[in-house]
């Protein structure tokens, strides 16, 4: 009877994901229902069983009709450190549901992911959604992708995702500005050094003294 009652709390889990009427929506399945609750299967057990696995399997194929599509590759690029994540999701039921994306970036808080909210599938929809995102560097990042109904309940597989980002998010681009600033001052120390050294080395020769070095110091001695 658990698996009679885990089918009835998913199928009302997915009638409050309906958009429009879920009572014609879901007719042929609670019509299952009703015959595999029936009082007919108490002297039939091993019936009863059969018909309460199959009721199960049957709502579980309807959820993974609404699912996430993976790329080909597995792999994302961001071009820019604000580029959104470009989701493929697809209804394959014959009305219309609300799904929610759910997108979570592992053990790395480089990459932050918004929330774009509940969104509508038509019946046989295949809809492109844009998932906000901020990255801080660059480099990759091991991203889950799910799709539930409003009430948190998962629709079709969960995706696992890499996403890399080529552009320089905040920290990488205060580390990059920190890198040039500190070697234009090397250069210009080293700018500074040169044109002291040569005007001392004009003003000992305009004075008669000896000759000096690169480094300022005479290279024989005036005796």
């Amino acid at each position: 009877m658990l698996t009679v009652r885990d089918a009835t709390a998913s199928r009302d889990d997915l009638a409050r994901a309906v958009e429009g009427d879920a009572g014609t929506a879901l007719q042929a399945f609670d019509a299952a229902t009703a015959r595999g609750t029936s009082v007919a299967w108490r002297t039939d057990p091993g019936g009863f069983r059969d018909a309460a696995v199959d009721l199960a399997a049957t709502m579980q194929r309807m959820r993974g009709q609404v699912t996430l599509l993976a790329p080909a590759d597995g792999t994302y690029t961001l071009a820019s450190s604000d580029a959104p994540l470009v989701l493929t999701v697809r209804n394959d039921l014959p009305f219309a549901v609300r799904v929610l994306p759910e997108v979570r970036a592992r053990g790395n808080r480089a990459l932050s992911i918004g929330d774009i909210g509940v969104r509508v599938l038509a019946p046989g929809e295949r809809a492109v959604l844009q998932v906000p995102t901020s990255v801080g560097q660059s480099g990759g990042f091991a991203v889950t992708a799910t799709l539930t109904t409003p009430g948190g309940a998962p629709l079709g597989e969960r995706v696992q995702l890499q996403v890399r980002s080529t552009a320089y998010g905040p920290i990488s681009l205060i580390i990059t500005i920190g890198a040039a600033a500190l070697l234009g001052l090397l250069f210009l120390r080293r700018l500074v050094v040169f044109v002291l050294r040569r005007r001392a080395r004009a003003a000992g020769a305009e004075a008669g003294g000896p000759p000096l070095g690169p480094d300022g110091i005479p290279t024989r001695s005036p005796v």
